[in-house]
């Protein structure tokens, strides 16, 4: 009691029991490690100590967790988890504004009248590159029809 340290140790010793004993052990384990100071320790002891837990232990430690415990988040996590989001943002802002691109430019050739087969379409729609989606809409200002839009750069300049 009262060593976060040996709480890992304790719940080591325990780690493929089952029963209502080791389940004590694991949750004495995390409120004994929950108070340590330091947060990136106590993030790294509470990670050593669910690595190493059976099924059964796990499932216990996972329920506690599950419950507002209000554990604190280690500045190493919080760095991660805002690095991790910025890029889902991001990439989620690129689909956006490429989904948004091809919808322009479909809109774009059916004003025109340019005819657009199935295979032209799913090129359009499943292209994530926004840079190719611009030259294309920029094509489809003056082309006369969609493999004039869709040429690759080097044909289209020539």
């Amino acid at each position: 009691a009262g060593s976060a340290e040996l709480a890992v140790v304790a719940s080591w010793a325990v780690h493929d029991q089952k029963g209502r004993r080791a389940k004590d052990v694991a949750r004495a384990a995390v409120a004994t490690i929950n108070p340590e100071p330091d947060p990136e320790l106590r993030a790294e002891m509470l990670r050593a100590m669910i690595s190493m837990l059976g099924d059964d232990l796990a499932a216990e430690v996972e329920h506690l967790f599950m419950k507002p415990l209000n554990l604190p988040d280690s500045p190493v996590y919080k760095r991660i988890v805002a690095t991790l989001e910025a890029r889902g943002e991001a990439r989620g802002e690129a689909r956006g504004e490429a989904r948004g691109e091809a919808r322009a430019l479909l809109k774009g050739l059916a004003a025109r009248a340019i005819v657009i087969d199935d295979d032209a379409r799913a090129r359009i729609t499943g292209c994530t590159d926004v840079a190719t989606l611009d030259r294309w809409i920029d094509r489809a200002l003056t082309a006369r029809s969609i493999d004039e839009v869709l040429a690759p750069s080097a044909a289209a300049a020539g």
